[in-house]
C-alpha cells in the first residue's frame, strides 16, 4: 500500500512505510513495539513492557531505557514517518499505540 504505514507483528516486528522497511532501532526497540501492537489501543504500563521485554530479572536501567530512549525514539521515528503524528501516545508511565495506527492502514 503506497502512502499507509504497516506494521509487521508475524515474524519479525516491524513498520513498513511505502514499501520500505522503518529503521526502528535495536532489538528492544522491536520488541517494545511488538508489546504496544498486541496491546494496540490500551494504555501499556511500562512494568509489563519490562517484564516482557526483559523478563523478571529486569532491573532499574530497563525501566529507565524505555522511559528515556526506546519510547522516545519509537515516537520520534514512527511520527516522521506518518503525516498526523506520532503513532505512539505517551505519558511517562503508560505509552499506547493509537488505534489511529491501524485505523489508517485498513482505511487505505
Amino acid at each position: 500500500m503506497v502512502g499507509v504505514m504497516q506494521f509487521a507483528a508475524l515474524g519479525p516486528v516491524g513498520a513498513i512505510d511505502r514499501g520500505e522497511p522503518v529503521h526502528l532501532g535495536g532489538p528492544r526497540h522491536h520488541a517494545v513495539l511488538g508489546v504496544l501492537i498486541a496491546q494496540v489501543g490500551r494504555v501499556v504500563p511500562i512494568d509489563v513492557i519490562v517484564t516482557e521485554v526483559w523478563g523478571d530479572d529486569a532491573g532499574e536501567r530497563a525501566i529507565a531505557s524505555v522511559h528515556t530512549h526506546i519510547i522516545s525514539n519509537l515516537r520520534h521515528v514512527l511520527g516522521k514517518h506518518h503525516r498526523a503524528g506520532s503513532f505512539v501516545d505517551c505519558d511517562h508511565a503508560h505509552p499506547r499505540l493509537l488505534d489511529q495506527a491501524f485505523e489508517d492502514a485498513g482505511a487505505g
